[in-house]
């Protein structure tokens, strides 16, 4: 199933590299044990897989008038 959506060029970038690095830097900071890291590693791994599938899940429609 597609849905349509705003051309990505139209768009700001929607993948989770800020989040992905606020959560190693605060991991480090507060020296996390082995299975926080663990869990916090999976539950990012996660959210870059859903972004990921909704990257190629979508079909671009252009917008009227953008790029004239």
């Amino acid at each position: 199933m597609s849905r349509t959506v705003i051309p990505w060029d139209a768009l700001p970038a929607q993948l989770p590299v800020q989040t992905t690095a606020v959560v190693y830097l605060l991991l480090e900071h507060f020296d996390a044990p082995g299975l926080v890291w663990g869990v916090v590693g999976t539950l990012l791994a996660l959210l870059w897989a859903g972004a990921m599938v909704r990257m190629w899940n979508q079909k671009a429609k252009p917008l009227p008038g953008y790029g004239e």
